[in-house]
């Protein structure tokens, strides 16, 4: 990322801005008023004051907020909410206390405006239909209450006269009336509720188009018009629509209520009826009292929960900017600021509430007695029967409940008013933007788009002029001012752009140079003069000649513009605008590149069929805007050449495919952002592009690439932007200054570029580097600028001072340094015998190089015939390692990515059967031209090119390619599979040529224990063969339990050739976390560069933190015992994976790993007839460990082993680990044994059970076994957030990890395992794919549908093992409670959950002298080196 360094006057103080600053959401001096405190910038005060002149007031504390608008024209132009209004407080308080409380007349006003348009709109029949049906349904239930008042009084009067028959008869009536009267009720509601959620779609599309409509959602943005229009959108609507409803049945039930029980009231007593009239009116005068505050509290309360709500927004969309500025600690005062705000608003409205509460409290218990004390007297004389006197109640209630509506219902009314007031308010911006109250100026800009044949310019005998000559955008007097202040910033500009015409625009921050590109986007229009583009109308042969052309106005001051149907597109008339942080919509990779020329094409209706179900006013017709006809669509042949052309082709190889869908603006770097951008550009092909510093984030030789792609594409383009660069790309400069207020001149001028000049200043020094960049100082300011060399590739530091003139001015050539390395390449092969640690060497080797500055990435070749390892056994070839594209690959790659800290993808595995399968294609295809085709060439070129291909795949985060690839070549040399790769890698080393390859052999130098010499014949022979096959080692590592000797070095370098400083040991060790620092010692990284040609370029590896944890490890003692419970056992590597992820998790824990390794099959019952002391050994062995982790497999050999060891976990509350088949395994356990469905079994193992509690995905094939389950990363969202996982994940919404089945969890029986206390705290996106279940009775028992082990890394354990380890060794409170707390150090080394010295490993079988295996102590049982 690009960054200014700010170096204040004492040393010791440092601050970077990023490439996108970032501004507080309070008053935006804040940014520098924590930059100065937090960063010692006190020396700097007096300039920045007098920089600043006029910012801040003349009292002690700078106040910006009033005094920032009046310097926005001199100083902020370039972004639009620099220009605010004084009505958004920002929730800082500011105005609150005075904010009056609307008149009744307002909001009556206001809630008529609102709700009106709906039932006078087009779907005002079924609207009114539904609504009659709601009140009808009201009407009946309130006849059903009246009813029950009846029913009341003649079953009360049965039980005193204790008359059974008549009870009986009326309790039967009671329940008929109950059975007949429920629904109804339940009808109303559910009615009422479809209503108002139709009411709010209706208002929603409603308001949405009126918000983006006429730009007015930017204007409400860049002019600050109101606050937080989208939480009005969305919450206020859907309270409005819900609580309008509510109310209007409430009264319309309470005046029905009032008629049917005053009669019955008036009836029984007529005073009892005066006595409810006095009461209800006095209790409403004294709520309205005692309440009178409640509606201006509920209206800032919401005003301040989505303010506080926004400022955490901005952190989340800021995160990073904020990390570079360390602004944290004024993030935390601006939130906390927020939050107090918001706090002491709701306690001021608790307060008044519980005021509030106290008196109606007590008036709605005094009704109670107060109906039976009025009556009783008439009870008591007989006049009346006991069963009259509940009636009376009854009927009392009910009326007093209508008479006393505000009383009951004033909170409720306090805050609907509240929502009435936000969305009135919201309304009238809305309804203001067409009628020009957002911008009040006289005078706007005139924006008009004409046929482009309007601009020919004609000779006198009619024929048109060259193609060059054509106006494609004419500025006539052009004055432009800010939206709110008026200052002006451009004074009087008249301007022709011509076809094919490159303008550049620049001058000083702050000079308007961004502010002209938003005029000429019709962004902004106030100012005067006219802006007319000369555009593509149409495709009527017949349209008339340029002086029978109409001009279509789009802006202007008169009211012409309400004239147009819908938003003017400006894509579809040839324009394009490309703004310095590109778009990136919601969708797939396809849909970005598609946006937004095609959006309607790629963006679905609805998630269904029927693309607005029963709401046809959802139905939008997308209009493309113009009168043509549209583009066709760019075919995936055609998206795939334009990446390629942008040079972002590998990002296909990175996500899977244009049809993957990510959060595209968090997972593309910024660069690659810019670089997607362009390639929309290229697509769409328009006539005009302007671009805001478009190329920020790239480096000259992308940006000089990307300009020459749209000029050759003869676009006509205009750039905003200060690099220097630039000028080579364009033809014309129009420099914008600062307008000076006391002066009517003109603050522009346009000049040429001459291309030429600036190049030919360069010629002096072209032998610098085949493609150099010149360090140029030009009147005082630094650029940079490409020279086109010719010669030396080296990369050369060099000072010339001497004086230049240039087209730009005189300046000095400071210094010259190369733009880029060329690849260098690192091969490692093996001898003698197979399994010598070929991946460990290349693994470390990689880890040194890295180590020493340079990014490094990583090609395993596997000269077998399998396509992948996707189908290979893993008692074949260990086990099958999953990337996050999805690729299943050999284990190797798992090392490089634990050794390496990096994410390869599929293509890094080269395997015979890729490249046989890739030459046969292009055969078929034709591409070969009908030659014969065969090993040599065809065979060993597609190698070659496969590797030069995806060696330029940043597989580390970063952008562009890596410095240096390490390539392993799996097998042992003579191997006749592995023939074409060798043969290709001798043609390879020839091709990049001496100083860019390196190649390492690994071989045997064995000691026999008869005579206890270390013989170096094997070797001999070894390297001997690889010459015969073309290729020479410049490095010898040779494999031996220990030392080599100095005479068996000399020998070596006599037999073989190469030098003794370049042969190395790699001798038995403790753990093979020593084999990076034992090649460290030998000086290998400086017999690598040296062959590389890198010696002046790399530094010192850097292994501090390395050691450290090596020494870390070595002194663990304390063991942590984890019974694995699987079904390939006799093969470590099987759960090589697994083994490494719990590595990482026990070192981070301090504690020694020892792994007791259970055949799952020796736990059956079977077992213990035929092999009793196999089966009780299986069953000490799992009962004497700390932990159970059940990994992955298929099959069903070895599934009820499993199932006993998960009942035992969970019945024992012995910390359990399920992955993959694991979790299945338990599900299927736990219906078993706590649902009692005995039979409950994975379709997998018994494809005919009653009760599936494990399906086969719909997706999956079972046909075709290789590439065609569920693979690579896929995102799993957890739905209880106070989860263990989720906590040792850092709380996080989602994790993002690598999955391998094609089997899952039955989502019809979750309801039943959830009720039984199994909880799926983890799932997809779509809710449906069950991925991790916890047991919370248990102390840890989870299991995960997911593969966790495939991204744990020495140093940064998987959470979930983590997780395992720590309740295994009686840590995991300790660590829940501590994750994330960057202070607390546990005792046993745990600093917020994870390591306090991070480990490393790389997993190969390196057996060392000790008895352990990798470090990884076991029992013994089954596992072979």
């Amino acid at each position: 990322m690009t960054a200014t360094i700010l170096v204040d006057t004492k040393p010791s103080t440092l601050f970077i801005t990023p490439k996108k600053p970032y501004y507080t959401t309070a008053n935006n001096f804040h940014l520098v008023q924590f930059s100065i405190q937090n960063h010692n910038f006190s020396s700097t005060m007096p300039p920045l004051k007098r920089r600043l002149k006029g910012y801040y007031s003349s009292s002690k504390n700078w106040n910006f907020k009033n005094s920032f608008r009046s310097a926005a024209a001199s100083s902020a132009t370039e972004s639009p909410q620099l220009d605010k209004g004084s009505n958004n407080n920002n929730g800082d308080g500011d105005g609150d206390g005075q904010r009056k409380v609307p008149g009744l007349n307002t909001l009556f006003r206001r809630f008529w405006k609102v709700a009106a348009p709906y039932w006078f709109s087009e779907d005002k029949e079924p609207a009114r239909l539904q609504l009659a049906a709601v009140f009808a349904l009201t009407l009946g239930t309130t006849g059903i209450s009246v009813g029950f008042n009846f029913l009341g009084r003649d079953f009360y009067n049965a039980l005193a006269n204790k008359d059974q028959e008549q009870f009986t008869k009326q309790l039967l009536y009671y329940l008929g009336a109950f059975a007949g009267g429920i629904p109804l009720f339940v009808l109303r509601d559910y009615a009422r509720e479809i209503l108002a959620l139709r009411w709010r779609s209706w208002m929603t599309k409603f308001y949405m188009e009126r918000y983006l409509k006429n730009q007015t959602f930017y204007k409400i943005q860049s002019q600050s018009i109101i606050d937080n229009p989208d939480q009005r959108i969305v919450d206020d609507l859907s309270s409005f629509t819900g609580t309008a409803l509510s109310f209007s049945l409430t009264l319309f039930n309470a005046a029905v209520d009032l008629i049917s029980f005053s009669n019955i009231l008036y009836g029984i007593y007529p005073p009892l009826f005066v006595v409810l009239l006095a009461y209800s009116i006095g209790g409403t005068a004294i709520s309205v009292f005692l309440g009178r505050e409640l509606v201006t509290l509920n209206f800032l309360q919401e005003k301040k929960e989505a303010d506080f709500r926004y400022g955490l927004v901005r952190v989340r969309e800021n995160a990073e900017s904020i990390a570079f500025f360390g602004g944290e600690e004024n993030e935390i005062q601006l939130l906390l600021q927020r939050f107090k705000s918001a706090f002491e608003n709701l306690t001021r409205l608790l307060v008044s509430s519980r005021n509030l509460e106290f008196f109606t409290s007590g008036y709605r218990y005094l009704i109670q007695i107060l109906p039976a004390a009025v009556v009783a007297p008439m009870y008591f004389s007989g006049k009346i029967e006991f069963g009259v006197i509940n009636q009376s109640v009854s009927a009392f209630n009910h009326i007093l409940g209508d008479f006393s509506l505000i009383v009951y219902q004033f909170q409720a009314i306090s805050a609907f008013s509240a929502v009435i007031d936000r969305l009135g308010e919201f309304d009238d911006v809305l309804d203001s933007s067409s009628s020009k109250c957002l911008s009040s100026s006289v005078e706007e800009i005139s924006l008009t788009y004409c046929d482009e044949r309007s601009s020919l310019l004609l000779e006198s005998n009619g024929s048109i002029l060259m193609d060059r000559c054509q106006k494609v955008l004419d500025l006539e007097n052009l004055t432009l001012q800010t939206p709110t202040s008026k200052a002006i910033l451009i004074r009087d500009l008249s301007l022709v752009i011509n076809k094919k015409d490159h303008l550049l625009v620049t001058g000083p921050s702050g000079s308007g140079k961004t502010s002209l590109l938003r005029a000429l986007a019709g962004l902004w229009n106030t100012g005067r003069g006219k802006i007319t583009f000369y555009v593509n109308e149409g495709n009527d042969p017949q349209a008339p000649t340029s002086s029978e052309v109409p001009a279509l106005k789009v802006n202007t001051a008169d009211d012409t513009a309400e004239e147009l149907e819908g938003p003017i597109n400006r894509n579809d008339r040839g324009i394009f605008f490309l703004p310095q942080r590109p778009y990136m919509v919601l969708g797939t990779l396809r849909q970005q590149l598609l946006y937004p020329t095609w959006a309607d094409d790629v963006i679905p209706t609805s998630d269904g069929g029927n693309p607005a179900g029963s709401l046809p006013f959802l139905m939008r017709n997308s209009s493309s805007g113009t009168s043509g006809g549209k583009r066709s669509k760019p075919t995936t042949d055609d998206l795939i050449q334009v990446l390629e052309d942008v040079r972002l082709g590998y990002i296909l190889s990175r996500f899977g495919s244009l049809d993957s869908t990510h959060e595209w603006s968090s997972v593309l770097s910024l660069g690659e952002q810019q670089r997607l951008a362009f390639a929309r550009l290229l697509l769409s092909k328009p006539k005009v592009v302007l671009l805001d510093e478009s190329t920020s984030a790239l480096d000259e030789a992308n940006e000089e690439h990307l300009y020459r792609q749209i000029e050759a594409a003869g676009m006509t383009y205009i750039s905003v932007g200060h690099r220097r660069t630039l000028y080579g790309h364009h033809n014309r400069n129009l420099n914008i200054t600062t307008v000076d207020p006391s002066s009517n001149e003109r603050n522009w001028h346009v000049e040429p570029i001459n291309r030429d000049s600036l190049y030919n200043i360069l010629n002096p020094y072209r032998s610098v580097g085949p493609r150099s960049q010149v360090f140029l100082e030009m009147n005082g300011r630094h650029c940079f600028t490409t020279a086109k060399c010719e010669a030396c590739e080296s990369i050369v530091h060099q000072q010339k001072h001497s004086s230049i003139p240039t087209a730009l001015g005189v300046g000095k050539v400071l210094f010259f340094v190369s733009e880029a390395l060329t690849m260098k390449y690192v091969l490692v092969t093996g001898g003698v015998v197979s399994g010598l640690g070929k991946g460990v060497t290349a693994s470390s080797i990689g880890l040194l190089l890295k180590a020493c500055g340079l990014r490094v990435t990583s090609i395993k070749i596997d000269p077998y015939l399998n396509t992948d390892a996707g189908t290979m056994s893993p008692f074949e070839h260990g086990e099958v390692f999953v990337l996050d594209d999805g690729g299943e690959v050999d284990l190797d790659l798992g090392n490089y990515e634990r050794f390496l800290d990096i994410k390869l993808t599929r293509d890094n595995n080269i395997t015979t059967g890729k490249i046989y399968q890739s030459v046969l294609e292009k055969e078929r295809r034709g591409d070969y031209l009908g030659k014969t085709v065969q090993v040599v060439p065809h065979i060993t070129d597609a190698i070659q090119e496969w590797i030069e291909r995806v060696a330029s795949i940043p597989v580390d985060g970063k952008e562009g390619p890596a410095d240096v690839c390490v390539i392993e070549l799996g097998g042992t040399i003579g191997d006749i599979e592995s023939m074409p790769f060798i043969e290709a890698l001798g043609q390879f080393s020839y091709h990049v040529g001496p100083g860019n390859f390196c190649l390492i052999h690994v071989s045997l130098v064995p000691v026999l224990n008869v005579v206890g010499e270390q013989k170096t014949k094997p070797t001999q022979h070894s390297v001997r063969g690889l010459r015969g096959l073309g290729l020479t080692p410049n490095i010898l590592a040779c494999r031996s339990t220990k030392a080599l000797e100095d005479n068996v070095k000399a020998k070596l370098s006599q037999f073989c050739h190469v030098a003794a400083e370049n042969i190395l040991t790699l001798y038995d060790v403790p753990n093979i976390w020593h084999i990076p620092l034992l090649l460290r010692d030998q000086k290998a990284h400086e017999a690598i560069l040296k062959g590389l040609n890198l010696l002046g370029v790399a530094r010192e590896p850097d292994l501090q933190e390395w050691t450290a944890r090596t020494r870390v490890y070595d002194i663990l003692h304390e063991p942590v015992r984890i019974a694995m419970v699987g079904k390939y056992t006799g093969l470590s590597d099987s759960y090589l994976s697994v083994l490494k992820a719990l590595l990482h998790a026990s070192v981070a824990c301090r504690r020694k790993l020892v792994v007791e390794w259970v055949a799952a099959g020796d736990l059956e019952d079977v077992t213990a007839t035929e092999a009793p002391d196999v089966y009780k050994n299986a069953w000490d062995l799992l009962k004497g460990s700390d932990g159970v982790l059940v990994p992955g497999g298929f099959g069903d050999r070895g599934v009820q082993g499993k199932i006993l060891a998960a009942k035992y976990a969970r019945e024992n509350k012995v910390p359990f680990l399920g992955i993959c088949l694991g979790m299945q395994i338990a599900v299927i356990e736990f219906a078993r044994s706590a649902l009692g469905l005995h039979d409950a079994n994975s379709t997998e193992f018994d494809p005919e059970t009653s009760h599936p509690c494990v399906i086969f995905m719909p997706e999956g094939s079972k046909t075709y076994m290789g590439g065609t389950m569920r693979l690579g990363s896929r995102r799993t969202y957890f739905k209880v957030p106070n989860c263990k996982s989720a906590k040792l994940y850092s709380n996080a919404s989602f994790v993002d990890e690598r999955h391998r089945h094609r089997y899952e969890v039955n989502p019809n029986m979750v309801p039943q395992f959830e009720n039984a206390g199994l909880s799926f705290v983890g799932r997809d996106e779509t809710g449906r794919r069950m991925e991790i279940i916890e047991l919370p009775s248990h102390p840890y028992f989870v299991g995960t549908q997911f593969h966790p082990e495939f991204k744990s890394r020495p140093g940064k354990p998987s959470a979930l093992f983590l997780g395992l380890i720590a309740a295994a060794s009686g840590q995991l409170d300790a660590v829940l409670q501590n994750y994330g707390n960057e202070s607390k150090l546990l005792p046993n080394g745990i600093s917020n959950g994870k390591p306090s010295v991070k480990t490393y490993q790389n997993g190969n079988a390196i057996k060392s002298s000790n008895g352990s295996l990798n470090g990884v102590y076991s029992n013994g049982n089954g596992v072979h080196h």
